[in-house]
């Protein structure tokens, strides 16, 4: 999996250039892994979130809707 696009390009992982970020969330990925951002909201339907994550060494959260306290 890559996260590239017409305009920029590849996005490169935070810690190896030669790698890749992964999903379509690579680009959040590699922000936060570089602390450009604390903390990030993505969408994650089979993957696209955590994959990215795990490839930049951080932990990404999935919780089940309906499932978490909104109080």
């Amino acid at each position: 999996q890559e996260c590239r696009n017409m305009l920029f390009g590849t996005t490169c992982n935070p810690y190896h250039s030669g790698r890749t970020t992964g999903g379509s969330s690579g680009g959040e990925g590699a922000l936060c892994a570089a602390f450009a951002t604390p903390i990030s909201l993505c969408s994650d339907i089979g993957g696209s979130t955590r994959m990215p994550a795990f490839f930049c060494g951080l932990f990404a959260l999935n919780p089940t809707a309906g499932h978490t306290s909104l109080k």
